[in-house]
Formats: structure tokens, C-alpha cells, sequence
């Protein structure tokens, strides 16, 4: 993939998230690039939201693209929210966890 024939549809600084991204384009087909994640490298000397990690599309497929990385977004704003506590192991989970990390249990919402 030429980059100079590439446009910018998302940009993220979670490396995951760019990941997961991708992954979604490819599986519809869409040829997919990540920029800036060589810079993850750089966490240690720069502060990790200063690292923008860019997913890039051709043109044509700007619009479908975009849809998709969109349709991703709405799906991670319903995992939003505070980070919840295991009550069978007590361990701190993140607000989009469904089964504890630690102990994988099913999170119980108070």
C-alpha cells in the first residue's frame, strides 16, 4: 500500500483500538493501514495520549471506511463508564469488561 495514495478515516492513540479498526475494514474487505504505531515504541519518553496512531484507507473506500470505524465507536461508548470491583475476587476491572480479568467472573451491576 503507497501511502501517498492513502487517507485518514480514525485516529486513535489506543494501539489496540487501531488494531481492532483495521481488523474490521479487512474483514469487509477494505485494505487498511496503521500510521504512528512505531511511535508506541516512544511511550517511555512521551506521554501516551501525544501518540497518534492513524488508520488510512484509499479514497474510494473512504466512506464505508469511516461508517465502520463509526459503527466501532458506538458499540465501545456502550462499554463506557466507571471502572467496576470483582466481588468474588475484589480485583479492579475496566467499565468494558463483562467477565472479571483476574478471575472471570460475570461483572454484577449493583
Amino acid at each position: 500500500m503507497n501511502i501517498s495514495d492513502l487517507c485518514e478515516i480514525y485516529s486513535t492513540n489506543n494501539p489496540h483500538q487501531a488494531e481492532v479498526i483495521k481488523d474490521a475494514l479487512q474483514s469487509e474487505g477494505i485494505q487498511a493501514q496503521i500510521t504512528g504505531a512505531n511511535l508506541w515504541a516512544a511511550v517511555g519518553d512521551l506521554p501516551a495520549a501525544a501518540i497518534a496512531m492513524k488508520i488510512m484507507v484509499h479514497a474510494p473506500d473512504k466512506v464505508q471506511a469511516r461508517q465502520i470505524a463509526l459503527q466501532y465507536d458506538g458499540l465501545n461508548a456502550k462499554n463506557t463508564g466507571p471502572d467496576w470491583t470483582c466481588a468474588t475476587c475484589k480485583e479492579t476491572n475496566a467499565a468494558s469488561f463483562e467477565v472479571c480479568w483476574k478471575c472471570q467472573s460475570e461483572h454484577q451491576p449493583a
